[in-house]
């Protein structure tokens, strides 16, 4: 068994309770993720990019413009990726009402995509 692990995934669906579980099993110390959140928080920027101002169809297609054979959806069937980008969409409509709620930055990447990334690379160098 591998000595570290980090167990991810959408909220409410087991992550610290199978955690939990690994760690009293088989002598595992738990870091929740919101520990190290907040850790990285004292010490680094964490930004979001996100893409919930479209449908899930539009995202599919923007996965399709982007997408190359370095990205691991590249060789996945188009089914999968459709409905992945369904997921995409509701999981970025969550991150930016988190990044609302608790003022943190994102960056909406749905529209105007390069002229986005170029801002943020603009910020950076201020």
């Amino acid at each position: 068994m591998t000595k570290h692990m980090i167990i991810a995934g959408v909220p409410r669906a087991g992550k610290s309770t199978v955690s939990q579980m690994i760690a009293k099993k088989f002598g595992y110390q738990h870091i929740s993720m919101d520990s190290i959140i907040a850790g990285f928080e004292k010490t680094c920027e964490i930004y979001y990019f996100i893409t919930s101002d479209v449908t899930a169809e539009e995202r599919f297609e923007l996965l399709k413009q982007y997408d190359t054979p370095k990205d691991y959806t590249y060789f996945k069937p188009e089914e999968e990726n459709r409905r992945k980008c369904a997921e995409i969409v509701e999981i970025s409509k969550y991150y930016k009402e988190q990044c609302e709620k608790y003022q943190l930055p994102y960056y909406e990447t749905a529209q105007n995509r390069e002229k986005v990334l170029e801002e943020f690379i603009k910020k950076l160098m201020l």
